[in-house]
């Protein structure tokens, strides 16, 4: 109706998906009632059956490839992207108690300081490496995901035939 996403919700003792479509959205009662129930009884076939076709023979290949490609995309990226982070933030702190010491701050303190930022910053870093390392690996496998790689990961996505 809506194609928005539905919640997981008990209702009556049994496990159902709901959509609740609030009133103040515009044309509210038009289009959609207050709130839609679906028992997960009728949708967890479908879902099977669905999920069934895309592990099948014809579809092992492709799925496998996609899996790889958003494991590739998402996870690496936001690794690095937090690693960096950690890194500008360590370089920003170092930048300020450099300040703080030009200022006439203590020297000690500040050695202290700089120190601690130092560690953090090198394990930051360290971070950074294995995160753009495993971008790396995932990204060669990823490109070179051909029968090779699926067929390892067909083995262990079905059981064995006899």
């Amino acid at each position: 109706m809506c194609n928005r996403r539905m919640q997981g919700t008990w209702n009556h003792g049994r496990p159902h998906y709901r959509c609740r479509y609030p009133s103040e959205y515009a044309a509210a009662t038009e289009r959609h009632p207050k709130s839609v129930y679906v028992r997960e009884a009728q949708v967890v076939p479908k879902l099977d059956d669905w999920l069934t076709t895309l592990f099948d023979e014809n579809h092992l290949d492709a799925t496998i490839d996609l899996l790889l490609a958003g494991l590739a995309t998402t996870d690496r990226d936001e690794a690095v992207a937090m690693a960096k982070r950690s890194v500008a933030r360590c370089d920003a702190k170092l930048a300020s108690y450099r300040a703080t010491l030009d200022a006439g701050g203590d020297p000690e303190t500040v050695a202290k300081w700089m120190a601690d930022v130092a560690q953090e910053q090198q394990a930051a870093k360290d971070a950074l490496a294995l995160a753009r390392s495993v971008a790396s690996a995932v990204a060669s496998a990823s490109l070179s995901a051909g029968p090779t790689s699926s067929a390892w990961c067909a083995r262990w996505a079905r059981p064995p035939r006899c």
